[in-house]
């Protein structure tokens, strides 16, 4: 299992399998030497063995051994599709050949193909014949295998409770089987342990299982699998908070890639270590920028190669990271251009607001502050275009569960009027049974109508009120929230009474995701929704209009007032609960711009208005109000 392929997410997220052990299969020397070659050197064995099955004709067993080995080999490089043929070739070859056994190890070989061909769930039959032969057949070999299998699918389904005791009955049976030469080592399984523990956010958990298997292929001398549990042990030390073995876990890890040719699992090692690396802020010398801009500069080309677009891209936003926090503005500018050209051929992609937020901020450190207003202009603008497209397969998902739900009611009517049907076709025979039989048929209609319209009146409120809420915060979203103050400006204006409007933005937020990462970010921001329902009005308007932005609107209300409601709420945001505390430094404060709205105007110059109030309330020092 190579975590790595773990950090390509951020879609979602993508599990790949790296080349398993299989001592018990039995293949000819010839094979057998193949087979342990791979783990120090795929590359080479794939091109071995496709020459071989290319050059002619040979027995079925033979064959089937070749392309088993074959698959194994494409496992390691994380070839899924091919590695998906070669595995079906192998299992119908020795199936024909009579060769249960690796008929079987086939089908423990084709459960991992399916995995890193990201279908897992097809995987799980595969692993379970092979689990269930071996049982029957005391191959305890195969046996502990299919288990390591079968939690590797679960695992990448994400059903970590599962894995983790298919990992750990395995870890117990090669643990109570230390005569059988034919199981895999413990070390082998306690890798697999500690990605479960890793990807349950325990990396304190997960850092002794690491050092057992990357001391067992240490003085194995299997370079890949070393590789993948250097990198674990680097992450689970950098999220339990030790940079510097860390670092020193990262580096040996991809001098190790580099060694073998693995240059996508050296390209996700860099962007890990230069994270690491970056922590150290303004604290980067020049000697640390001439390292970091080399080895993003190779992520970014074998990220490229393979068109691993996210992942190419988070490459590039560490590296402007790294000149901006050198004060390099002009050349974090030319690599943030970079990326944006990489953009436009993926214009739906989810990171391009927080680009433009890196570059509005350069151009603002250069002076450039037109420059710095337009770009932070479509910074606003992408970032509303993905709250939209993020609201629309919200509301999507749901009307499909809506109309699948309809469609059940449907069914359930017709069923109920086929039965009615029927009943009337029995009337001449059978008077008083057929009575009886039509009170209960229209019994049940009247049941199952008002069992489904409640279900659709209460299914119509839940999207009604997603649509509506950002479902971080529980607020209105950008969408209702401006509804509702185009509502209320045509209300002031029409009846000639005062309307406020206040712009609230969180001061320093970004320096909060980057602190302490972006799941204590949204506790900030679940922790201010809250507040702010308990401190204003139900008749205001309050909304979350961006990613650490609020539109506040007081109907009726007086400025004096209104500000000291504000202060009021600004005052109950510094007193953090349990669960923020904490975090040692974080403090939650506000700049806020606050107006009356002109309804003699348009509504857009209020809200211009208000936010140019919130940028000299920025600009006069943070926290504070500012009202004009």
């Amino acid at each position: 299992m190579n975590m790595r392929c773990v950090a390509s997410s951020v879609s979602a997220f993508l599990l790949c399998l790296w080349s398993s052990w299989c001592f018990a299969v039995e293949l000819a020397p010839d094979k057998q030497q193949l087979l342990d070659k791979i783990s120090r050197n795929p590359k080479q064995v794939i091109e071995l063995v496709s020459a071989v099955l290319a050059d002619g004709q040979m027995v079925a067993n033979e064959e089937a051994e070749y392309w088993y080995v074959l698959s194994d080999a494409y496992v390691a490089v994380f070839q899924g599709d091919k590695a998906l043929e070669a595995a079906q070739h192998a299992r119908d070859l020795a199936a024909s050949s009579g060769n249960e056994a690796l008929l079987h190890w086939s089908n423990i070989k084709l459960a991992e193909a399916y995995d890193v061909s990201s279908n897992a769930a097809k995987g799980i039959h595969h692993a379970e014949q092979a689990f269930s032969w071996a049982s029957q057949n005391k191959q305890l070999g195969m046996q502990v295998e299919a288990m390591i299998m079968l939690g590797s699918l679960q695992l990448t389904l994400g059903n970590y409770s599962e894995a983790l005791n298919y990992f750990f009955d395995a870890y117990l049976l090669s643990q109570q089987s230390p005569d059988v030469t034919d199981i895999p080592e413990t070390a082998h399984i306690a890798y697999f342990i500690a990605l479960v523990h890793e990807y349950q956010r325990e990396p304190e958990l997960a850092i002794p299982y690491f050092q057992e298997a990357a001391a067992f292929f240490r003085a194995t001398d299997n370079q890949v699998e070393l590789s993948n549990a250097l990198f674990g042990l680097g992450r689970a030390y950098w999220n339990s908070g030790k940079g510097e073995p860390a670092v020193t876990h990262y580096r040996e890890s991809l001098a190790i890639s580099e060694e073998i040719g693995d240059k996508q699992g050296a390209a996700y090692t860099i962007v890990d270590l230069v994270g690491v690396q970056l922590a150290k802020r303004e604290a980067l010398t020049g000697a640390d920028m001439k390292e970091i801009k080399q080895l993003l500069t190779q992520s970014i080309d074998a990220f490229g190669e393979v068109n691993n677009v996210n992942m190419q891209l988070s490459a590039m936003y560490k590296l402007a990271l790294a000149h901006r926090f050198r004060k390099e503005y002009r050349a974090g500018l030319a690599v943030i251009d970079n990326a944006l050209d990489v953009i436009i051929d993926h214009p739906h992609n989810p990171n391009k607001a927080r680009y433009l937020e890196l570059k509005a901020f350069l151009h603002n450190q250069l002076g450039e502050f037109e420059q710095a207003y337009q770009t932070a202009k479509r910074q606003m603008l992408a970032s509303r275009e993905q709250r939209e497209r993020n609201d629309e397969a919200r509301y999507q998902q749901l009307r499909a569960e809506f109309e699948l739900d309809k469609t059940e009611y449907n069914n359930q009517l017709l069923a109920a009027e086929n039965a009615r049907k029927q009943a009337e076709l029995e009337v001449n025979k059978r008077d008083f049974t057929i009575t009886i039989l039509a009170v209960i048929v229209f019994a049940s209609i009247s049941c199952a109508i008002g069992v489904m319209y409640c279900s659709v009146k209460r299914q119509h409120k839940i999207t009604l009120k997603l649509a509506q809420t950002d479902e971080l915060t529980g607020l209105y979203n950008r969408r209702q929230a401006l509804t509702l103050l185009d509502r209320e400006f045509k209300l002031a204006a029409r009846s000639e009474q005062t309307l406020c409007l206040a712009i609230a933005d969180i001061d320093d937020f970004k320096q909060i995701n980057d602190q302490w990462g972006h799941t204590v970010g949204d506790e900030v921001l679940a922790f201010v929704g809250e507040t702010m329902r308990q401190c204003f009005r139900d008749t205001d308007i309050i909304g979350r209009i961006g990613g650490e932005e609020f539109l506040l609107v007081f109907p009726g209300g007086e400025k004096k007032a209104v500000k000291a409601s504000i202060e009021s709420f600004m005052q109950a945001c510094a007193t953090l609960p349990p669960e923020l505390t904490r975090y040692d430094g974080l403090s939650v404060t506000f700049s806020i711009g606050l107006t009356n709205v002109d309804t003699s105007q348009d509504l857009i110059a209020s809200m211009a208005n208000a936010d140019n109030l919130l940028y000299q309330a920025k600009a006069e020092g943070k926290c504070r109000v500012k009202v004009a």
